[in-house]
């Protein structure tokens, strides 16, 4: 019998993206699916298992739009595979072209498309509403056709199931096969400096920073690629002195520097991406910080709040706005060290247990099964 054939599509992602590469289509290649990923750009990595292919073109938003959409979508029909996964919104009006050609079509909806026009600072109000609109019109237009979708965090799922009637959510929790033990114990915590960590795409630290301005005895490492002008906009505000910005590091380095930490903070802001204040589960910094085995100290967020820190005893919250308040969150963490330790034990179990790759492989399969 013949292997089903999936081909993922993005015109915006790296090849080894976390979430097309690493959970779905490892996962899928090992449920017995030939599995190949479609992207702009070739970034050397090889898998005998998976197939890989650059269409060509670039990353730059207006690029994508036109340019790379239209590459990979060629390059990806070349492939002639059964199910063509979708991972990009600028993808979305080429499902009738797939169909057409007698394709399966999902859709992945990794942002929430139908607001994201409105985080984008360099967009004037009058280019917003015309980006919405449009969006609006692909959702309307092309979610129906697509024989599933899925949806990232509750508050996307809930407004594409106005648009089609196959949808799941899948979440970005991490992959724990290759999680080592907790590997430390309370007196190597204790013996630790006070060490706050961030790792990631370095955005909003402004507050973060200026938090740190209140307290004593801190330093803070910016671990990810960042760029210099974003630096230079960060270094009047007070607190800037007790941070040290380290470039992107390889699983092992990441790992030290992690246990070398007393904490990870995550300030992703309210917006209309995440949801605003109900949050978002597709962020997935925070199950890597707890994946480490350390506590916690993020976004006062619905989901975050209820679902992760109050429900596992992991961290506690703050908001983002105020950098008492972010401040205050720190200390209570750094100043009372057993219960810090035993809220980054928690943090560990929590992704065992819960928040981890396998329980969202599960419901991946099932939705492949439901247009098989």
């Amino acid at each position: 019998m013949k292997r089903l054939s999936i081909c993922h599509v993005s015109s915006g992602h790296n090849p080894t993206d976390n979430r097309i590469y690493k959970n779905q289509a490892i996962s899928l290649q090992q449920a017995g699916y030939n599995v190949s990923i479609v992207t702009p750009q070739d970034n050397g990595f090889c898998d005998i298992n998976i197939k890989f292919y650059a269409a060509g073109g670039t990353l730059k938003p207006l690029s994508r739009l036109f340019l790379t959409a239209n590459k990979v979508v060629q390059r990806s029909l070349s492939l002639d595979a059964d199910i063509y996964h979708l991972h990009d919104i600028e993808l979305l009006r080429f499902a009738a072209l797939y169909k057409r050609m007698g394709k399966k079509v999902i859709f992945d909806c990794h942002e929430n498309w139908i607001h994201y026009p409105e985080d984008i600072k360099w967009l004037n109000g009058l280019s917003k509403a015309i980006a919405k609109r449009y969006i609006k019109y692909l959702y309307g237009t092309y979610l129906p056709l697509c024989d599933m979708v899925i949806g990232v965090s509750p508050h996307i799922t809930f407004e594409l199931k106005k648009y089609n009637n196959n949808v799941h959510m899948v979440t970005n929790y991490p992959r724990i096969d290759d999680v080592e033990s907790i590997g430390f114990d309370f007196e190597n915590y204790s013996a630790r400096d006070k060490v706050i960590i961030y790792t990631g795409t370095v955005s909003d630290q402004e507050n973060i920073i200026r938090s740190l301005s209140y307290l004593n005895d801190v330093s803070y490492k910016v671990v990810g690629n960042v760029s210099p002008t974003y630096v230079d906009t960060l270094r009047n505000i007070p607190g800037f002195d007790k941070v040290e910005f380290l470039p992107y590091l390889d699983k092992t380095a990441l790992l030290s520097e992690c246990r070398s930490a007393r904490l990870a903070i995550t300030g992703l802001k309210y917006s209309a991406n995440v949801g605003y204040k109900e949050g978002t589960l597709g962020n997935t910094k925070i199950f890597d910080y707890m994946k480490y085995g350390l506590p916690i100290a993020c976004t006062n967020f619905q989901l975050w709040t209820d679902q992760i820190v109050r429900k596992f005893d992991c961290g506690l919250t703050f908001d983002p706005d105020d950098p008492q308040s972010i401040a205050s969150a720190i200390s209570e963490l750094l100043n009372n060290t057993e219960r810090s330790y035993q809220m980054g034990c928690n943090s560990y179990e929590a992704v065992l247990s819960e928040f981890n790759w396998k329980s969202q492989e599960s419901i991946l399969f099932a939705a492949y099964d439901s247009i098989i």
